[in-house]
């Protein structure tokens, strides 16, 4: 029984000697008298011996059947190891080589047979032009020993000269609780790294080109915006010569009657006083349209908290003398003071152009009864100003392409096609709201219909007010 527990199949055995056992009890008892006990002895050591013979035997074929187990285990691993790609070797406790796979051979130009059982700096005499250029296996090694594992890269040098970048894992083999050799895997990386090195240069070469791209459209843009100001300043001049015919009209009827009552000598001191208060009184209107113009096209440098409306008040200062001039009716609804954060003059530029495009709209359209609405309101987070005409409104066909750059339906003599582009770009752009259009046949007054731009900017934030 203490022999078979060192034998494989020993519970086989076991059962054996058992019933070998049994059996010899059987014959001892059906001998009669004294003759039974020696021979029962002499079956009972017989069976003992064969069932030891017969462990022997099966120990011995299990033995032989597990060490074949083993090597086709290893083989295959072998194998396994063989096929793989990077280069794999495996080291004992003293640092030299035991496994050595195909890729690893070619990188050091040495077969197994001269690799296994050296260390890294026999293995570097052998093969002075393999190996890495710079010293870290050492260093690298004894610290895998001490950390359980180390990743880290490193130029190679191969046989023919060449050079390739190696991303390297060491990793410490545990076997029975203590460590009994190193893994080391060598993977070439650098196709890798060129291909990121290409992908590098190709996306800084696009950052490159949308930084110009990018440059060159602020350049445009740019322009665009100082194109449309001196549009809008032309149109402005326009509206100060509406403004000041007035009230040079005025003045020259007052130099008139002054010079007739000096001619007639019936001119006194009081009435000279007031003729020189009323040409004061005219002259002081006429240089607060000069203020309000060179005011309105002043550049904003940065943004500023501004009721909407007050810049909706001053364009339609401006555009009063025209408007009446044209016989167009404007009504005023700006409700509560809503407040917004932005450039003031670019906004003030986006009514004056609003206004401008309403007032053109209803001279084209015939319509002697213009009329244009202009309302303020808080809606959701946003300050909405409206601006309806009864101009006739936008032909479909054109609906999509208002917004265009240089498109115009006016005649080239009286519109560039920027004022509404460089509206909705300041609106969209640099006050972050919306600027829309569309046609309307109510609540544009009398007449036909007509068209109504709707600007939304978002309310300047309570804390900013």
């Amino acid at each position: 029984m203490i022999f078979s527990d060192f034998l494989p199949g020993k519970r086989v055995m076991m059962a054996v000697c058992a019933a070998l056992t049994l059996s010899g009890l059987l014959v001892f008892a059906s001998l009669p008298g004294d003759a039974a006990f020696p021979l029962a002895a002499l079956l009972h050591a017989a069976a003992f011996a064969c069932a030891c013979v017969a462990a022997l035997v099966m120990g011995s074929a299990e033995r032989a059947k597990e060490r074949d187990a083993r090597i086709e285990t290893e083989q295959r691993l072998n194998a396994l190891i063989q096929a793989i790609p990077n280069q794999v070797c495996f080291q004992d406790a003293a640092g030299g080589w035991l496994v050595v796979n195909q890729a690893m051979q070619e990188a050091t130009g040495l077969d197994t047979a001269a690799l296994k059982g050296k260390t890294v700096t026999e293995i570097k005499a052998l093969s002075p032009n393999a190996g890495f250029i710079n010293s870290t296996v050492l260093e690298t090694d004894a610290l895998a020993w001490k950390e359980g594992e180390v990743r880290y890269c490193v130029a190679f040098r191969h046989q023919d000269g060449s050079e390739s970048t190696l991303e390297v894992l060491k990793k410490t083999l545990v076997r029975g609780g203590r460590t009994a050799g190193l893994m080391v895997l060598r993977q070439d990386i650098t196709s890798s790294r060129q291909a990121m090195e290409e992908l590098r240069s190709v996306r800084n070469s696009l950052e490159t080109s949308v930084a110009q791209g990018i440059e060159e459209n602020r350049r445009k843009d740019i322009l665009l915006m100082q194109q449309s100001r001196l549009a809008a300043m032309g149109e402005m001049i326009g509206n100060i010569a509406h403004q000041w015919r007035q009230p040079l009209n005025a003045l020259g009827l007052l130099m008139a009657n002054l010079t007739f009552d000096a001619k007639t000598g019936t001119a006194d001191t009081a009435e000279f006083d007031i003729y020189a208060a009323q040409g004061r009184d005219i002259l002081t209107a006429m240089s607060r349209t000069i203020d309000d113009f060179r005011n309105f096209f002043k550049p904003d440098k940065e943004k500023n908290i501004f009721q909407v409306c007050d810049p909706v008040k001053e364009a339609l200062s401006l555009m009063e003398a025209s408007l009446v001039q044209a016989g167009i009716s404007v009504e005023r609804d700006l409700g509560l003071p809503a407040t917004i954060l932005g450039y003031r003059g670019e906004f003030s530029q986006v009514i004056l152009n609003l206004l401008a495009n309403a007032r053109d709209a209803i001279l084209n359209s015939g319509n002697r009864l213009g009329f244009i609405r202009v309302s303020v309101a808080e809606r959701d987070g946003f300050a909405e100003i409206s601006i309806a005409d009864n101009g006739g409104g936008v032909p479909e066909q054109n609906m999509t392409r208002i917004f265009e750059p240089y498109f115009t339906t006016k005649p080239q003599d009286k519109g560039t096609g920027l004022g509404l582009y460089m509206s909705k770009r300041i609106i969209e752009d640099h006050m972050q709201g919306r600027l829309g259009v569309f046609n309307s046949d109510s609540g544009t007054g009398p007449g036909t219909i007509g068209t109504v731009f709707t600007v939304s900017v978002p309310l300047a934030p309570a804390e900013a007010v």
